[in-house]
């Protein structure tokens, strides 16, 4: 979405046009579908916004569990082995 984005506000599909509208792009959180802190490119192409968040499957199903504000289930540590996951 934020290169479709980029390519509307570059109104081309030039690369270096392009470019330019993602260097100034500027997503702010609320406007993300996931929970990053926005969408805002530093000067070497890196989004500085972004922010890792965890996942384990835990009863066959995927769930956050960081960060912790973000939370669903409680992290299981150690790792269940595959057999007990298989028990679960």
């Amino acid at each position: 979405m934020t290169l479709l984005g980029a390519i509307n506000r570059a109104g081309s599909t030039d690369p270096e046009k392009i470019r330019v509208a993602l260097a100034a792009t500027n997503i702010p959180a609320d406007q993300l579908i996931v929970p990053y802190r926005g969408v805002k490119f530093d000067a070497t192409g890196q989004n500085e916004l972004v922010r890792g968040i965890l996942m384990q499957v835990q009863k066959g199903k995927y769930c956050t569990i960081y960060p912790f504000e973000l939370a669903v289930c409680q992290v299981l540590y150690p790792t269940p082995t595959w057999a007990e996951k298989a028990k679960m």
